[in-house]
């Protein structure tokens, strides 16, 4: 027969804020058990349940008292889940009223300011520093971090969904699926097998049963429910955002100014084509049911991965005209990889050779250069064995159009954009840390969400980037680019060549190449610039490779460039600089009262007057001149 104990109340109807005060004055004690049950503290006749706790004594004390005996006190606490009254009862005598030195403990404050925290991402250590501050503690009277990390940690995984437990996902998963009466900006969960009921199926992660989810809202969706041709599709991985080591697919969309427009999110338990078989079905089937039309793809730009070469290729073989164009930085990064063991010259011409090749504006161009090229590294023995693998990797097989005359002037060649993207998903949701599997869900959730309400626009022409403002503006300021304008006593001038004459809105504009110093703390050579406007000796070669002696012509009204920069990005710094000399250049800043203040510059050159400080063509202290 169970002993039936007497109970002894130490208070009834105490709020949860006092009901802690008193359990504070008590000795230490830890919970043995922790329920929800029926109600039986308040008279609310409405069913509820309150939380029923039985403590028993922890202190160091009465162990010392008795080390082979437990104490006999024990505690219960009875807490309203609905009015937040407790009950507290106790029962028995401490072996001894000595109070052992407890530690500090966290408060009702502290425990909310620790949640509070918690849900927005920060870590223990923050929490506990911020705890620190805010409630204005000595070192000695701070709890210590491993109570705040398994306050915490526990907060987060048994109420925010922190965890990777299977039927929790399941749960999380199936609670945001996609149903017709959403609204565009909710963020929905899709899979690419479904239950009777509609609900989406989850693996567990394994060969056999894999986990594939994808999140987006409609309004997401909408972005590729236009003409095929206006954009590319990206696809790309990213890791290290969760625990479990599975990758992150994101799918987007690029338009003519190179700018990225998410659609989707996958999260994949590994990159094998299964797992891109059952993402795509599953974006195909969910774009029908949200758009009612078929999604057709007229280009897609991704790495050489055969999985997912092959996963698109399956998915998208309805669409006969579909391209795979290949990231040309992929194509760089495995040419660096096979030529950081070269010497600087034989490294400088495999580079050389293969952004001559990138540049070929046609087809036919492309031919004869990738020829020279080739014969070029034919007479260097040492370049032979990367030869062979260079035509055999990207001049042969699937993986070889990664040229410029693949697309359209001022579209993407690369994963740049959605690279970029993947940085703000680590900067701004998971914080450059690992999160769990429910939190990164619940993160990508959010994240689709404020996607959807962000007012990005497809460009419908290209656009001159900032980036290209500020080299164009550095570089006229250093005198590397101004306008060709032949002097009376030149021969073009006395000529009068013909080849000289151009029409009222084009300008011909002199572009000169920088010089660049070396860095010994990076062990290469950069340019003579801001950081901000530098750029790598390749791209800038092709801002001035082939440039007539009287410069580019460049036609402010078309917005059209000669130089074979131009040609891959649509917009270059000859044509920012004439733009800018015009007065035609909307940087789309707003208008500013004109400056009438002093100008010294101006003022010294009209004056003629030396500008201050040693005279560049002063000689010896004593010289006499």
């Amino acid at each position: 027969m169970v002993k039936r104990l007497l109970w002894t109340p130490l208070a009834i109807g105490f709020s949860a804020k006092d009901a802690d005060t008193l359990l504070e004055t008590l000795k230490a004690s830890k919970i043995t058990k922790s329920e929800p049950v029926p109600c039986t503290v308040c008279n609310d006749s409405a069913p509820h349940n309150m939380r029923y706790r039985l403590v028993r004594c922890s202190c160091k004390a009465c162990a010392q008292e008795a080390p082979h005996a437990k104490c006999p006190w024990r505690g219960k606490t009875l807490h309203c889940e609905k009015l937040h009254t407790v009950d507290i009862f106790e029962t028995g005598k401490h072996l001894t009223e000595i109070r052992a030195p407890t530690q500090p403990r966290l408060s009702a404050e502290m425990k909310d300011f620790a949640r509070t925290m918690t849900a927005q991402g920060l870590t223990p250590v923050r929490i506990r520093n911020g705890i620190m501050r805010g409630f204005n503690l000595a070192p000695e009277d701070l709890p210590a971090l491993a109570k705040v990390q398994r306050f915490c940690q526990h907060y987060a995984s048994s109420k925010l969904g922190s965890n990777d437990y299977l039927k929790e996902m399941r749960k999380l998963v199936q609670d945001a699926a996609f149903n017709s009466e959403m609204d565009e900006l909710e963020s929905f969960t899709f899979t690419q097998d479904i239950y009777a009921g509609g609900l989406p199926v989850v693996g567990n992660g394994s060969d056999q049963n894999p986990f594939v989810v994808g999140i987006t809202t409609k309004r997401l969706l909408m972005r590729a429910s236009r003409d095929a041709t206006s954009f590319i599709l990206h696809v790309d991985a990213t890791f290290k955002l969760n625990q479990l080591g599975y990758p992150v697919i994101v799918v987007g969309l690029s338009d003519c100014a190179r700018a990225f427009h998410q659609v989707t999110l996958f999260v994949s338990s590994q990159r094998k084509e299964v797992h891109y078989i059952e993402m795509f079905p599953a974006l195909h089937r969910i774009y029908r049911r949200v758009t009612g039309n078929e999604m057709i793809v007229d280009k897609v730009l991704g790495d050489a991965d055969d999985a997912q070469f092959n996963g698109i290729r399956q998915v998208f073989r309805g669409n006969a005209e579909v391209k795979y164009l290949m990231c040309f930085y992929h194509v760089i990064a495995k040419v660096f990889e096979k030529t950081c063991a070269m010497r600087d010259p034989q490294a400088k011409r495999v580079m050389s050779g293969v952004y001559d090749m990138h540049f070929a504006l046609s087809a036919e161009e492309f031919i004869l250069t990738k020829a020279r090229v080739i014969k070029q590294w034919a007479q260097n023995p040492e370049l032979a064995t990367f030869s062979q693998y260079f035509q055999a990797q990207w001049l042969t097989g699937r993986y070889t159009h990664w040229q410029v005359f693949r697309t359209a002037r001022g579209w993407a060649t690369t994963n740049n954009p959605v690279e970029q993207y993947n940085r703000t998903l680590k900067r701004h949701y998971t914080l450059h840390s690992r999160l769990k599997m429910g939190s990164l869900i619940g993160q990508f959730l959010t994240c689709c969400t404020s996607e959807s309400l962000s007012g990005k626009t497809f460009a419908s022409q290209p656009v001159i980037p900032a980036s290209t403002l500020r080299r164009s503006k550095q570089l006229a300021a250093a005198k590397l680019l101004h306008e060709y304008m032949p002097t009376r006593g030149s021969i073009e001038f006395l000529l009068d060549d013909d080849d000289l004459t151009i029409p009222p809105e084009s300008m011909r504009v002199i572009s000169k190449p920088c010089p660049r110093v070396f860095d010994p703390e990076v062990g290469r050579t950069h340019e003579a610039l801001m950081v901000t406007a530098q750029q790598g000796a390749h791209l800038s070669r092709m801002e001035i490779a082939e440039m007539p002696s009287f410069g580019w012509l460049v036609d402010t009204k078309a917005r059209t460039c000669a130089c074979r920069f131009y040609q891959k990005y649509a917009a270059c710094i000859p044509l920012a600089y004439a733009l800018s000399v015009r007065g035609q250049l909307g940087t789309g800043q707003r208008e500013t009262l004109v400056y009438r203040g002093p100008n010294k510059k101006r003022r010294l050159q009209s004056e003629n007057q030396q500008e201050s400080g040693r005279p560049p063509q002063s000689g010896y202290a004593l010289n006499r001149r």
